[in-house]
């Protein structure tokens, strides 16, 4: 079930470096409920489901497989000149995501996603409640099997 492994992905975004001695912000869904209105940490990360494919045969396992997205959000503001600083996390973070691929033993894999990008941006986020600010958006895959 998604309650008993989505913060472990938050927790991966959190073990990714800022390259500056400290590491991402990553906030969690359900073991705390604690998703920001608004950003004023950075760099930080949500990461939230995007859809699901349930797979329920007659006979067989139960598989659902998970879409979601962790957006990282690293610097605040627009500038270009941001670009080197962002761009230094695309391999910080596939290091992570190729660590604990089963999350402990919860999921059959959890992975980037090879369909679509795996990572996109630099990415401007303009949300109607912020200040706009530039990051990267990561698409992972989760596999589960259920009874």
């Amino acid at each position: 079930m998604l309650e008993q492994w989505i913060d472990d992905i938050a927790r991966k975004a959190a073990q990714v470096s800022d390259g500056r001695g400290q590491h991402v912000r990553s906030y969690l869904l359900f073991e705390k409920d604690e998703f920001p209105e608004t950003f004023t940490i950075f760099p930080c990360a949500i990461t939230y489901p995007e859809d699901v494919v349930m797979h329920t045969p007659d006979s067989g396992p139960n598989v659902d497989t998970w879409r979601g997205i962790t957006e990282f959000h690293l610097v605040p503001g627009t500038k270009k000149s941001d670009f080197p600083y962002i761009l230094r996390f695309f391999s910080r973070i596939r290091a992570v995501f190729a660590t604990d691929r089963d999350l402990g033993g919860k999921v059959q894999y959890c992975k980037l996603s090879i369909e679509g990008p795996s990572i996109e941006g630099p990415v401007v986020f303009e949300p109607s409640t912020e200040v706009a600010n530039q990051g990267l958006i990561v698409h992972w895959t989760v596999r589960e099997r259920f009874s």
